[in-house]
Order: C-alpha cells, then sequence, then structure tokens
C-alpha cells in the first residue's frame, strides 16, 4: 500500500475518543517539529522521497505522507498525494504566503504563532495576509431593497408591489403545491 493510502486508512479507521485524542496530539507534536524545522532551516524545498524526507525528519514514511497531506495546498505545486510511492521523488517547494494563510485558516493558533514567522516574513506582510484571511470569513449580507424602495428590476414600481408580490405569490403555490 502506499504512504498516502496507508496515511488515509489510519486517519479512517474507527478509534475510540481516548485513541483518537492520543493519535492526533501524537501527530500534531510531529508536524509542528517538521515545520519547526524547515521554518527555522530556510530551506523551502522539499526535495527527495517520501522515504528520505521521513528520515530526514524523523518521521514515520506514513506520518510524513499525513505532513504533505496538510501542506499540499500550500505548495507552489501541489502533488499527486495518491500517486507517490515510498520512493517516487518529489520536488515542491512551500509558497510561504499561502501556508501562513492555511495555518490561519486550519485554526493552527500553535503553528502560526512560531517564533520562525517573525523573520521569514514581515510584520506588515503577516498583517495582510491575516487580513485576507478574516476578509474571507466574514458573511456578508446582501443588500435588499426596502418594502418602500423602488423596485430593482427598474419597473418604477415600489418593492413590494413588484417583485416582492411576485416571489410572495410564487412561494405561496410552491407551499400549495408541496
Amino acid at each position: 500500500m502506499k504512504p498516502y493510502e496507508t496515511w488515509k486508512a489510519i486517519t479512517q479507521t474507527e478509534m475510540t475518543q481516548e485513541q483518537y485524542n492520543a493519535f492526533w496530539k501524537e501527530y500534531l507534536e510531529k508536524e509542528t517539529a517538521i515545520y519547526k524545522e524547515i521554518l527555522e532551516s530556510g530551506d523551502f524545498n522539499l526535495k527527495g522521497s517520501i522515504e528520505t524526507l521521513g528520515k530526514r525528519f524523523d518521521v514515520e514514511e506514513t506520518t510524513f505522507a499525513g505532513f504533505l497531506d496538510g501542506i499540499n495546498t500550500s505548495l507552489k505545486e501541489p502533488l499527486a498525494l495518491e500517486s507517490l510511492e515510498r520512493d517516487t521523488p518529489i520536488d515542491a517547494v512551500i509558497d510561504l504566503e499561502t501556508l501562513y494563510y492555511n495555518m490561519h485558516d486550519a485554526k493552527a493558533k500553535w503553528l502560526y504563532t512560531l517564533e520562525a514567522w517573525d523573520t521569514l516574513l514581515t510584520k506588515e506582510t503577516r498583517k495582510r495576509i491575516l487580513t485576507a484571511f478574516r476578509e474571507s470569513v466574514i458573511v456578508r449580507k446582501e443588500d435588499r431593497p426596502g418594502r418602500n424602495d423602488p423596485c430593482h428590476c427598474g419597473s418604477g414600481l415600489k418593492y413590494k408591489k413588484c417583485c416582492l408580490a411576485k416571489d410572495e405569490a410564487a412561494d405561496r403555490a410552491a407551499e400549495k403545491n408541496s
């Protein structure tokens, strides 16, 4: 079985809540150590195979396949994880700004607060990325015309006498038919 398939099988195995918590606690500690080493070293090119990269970061191949799953959308060119054998050559470059954004998106505070970020991205860049992330998760209510506003269809009638009335009539008809 390929390392990524093994990773998926492990994560989809039924576990007790205690086993689940222990599994993810152990994985997240290893993941944090990998990120810390990458960010502190300044080597943002993952070059080698799952086997060699796993050895480099002192984790099992399956765990490194899980790491690749997590970082894949932060690579300049995502990997086809399902096709990777343990010895398939990998040459992937991490996009730091995308990685920082994705860490916020994953709510991985333990990762986006690593000290290494202070030297990798300026304070302004980190603030810009955080602002962009926050903007992406804000739900904005669509402006709707008030009942007495001119209808947006351009009929010249008030909204309540035009499209609102049509929408309400359609809703009543649908309700009646169901």
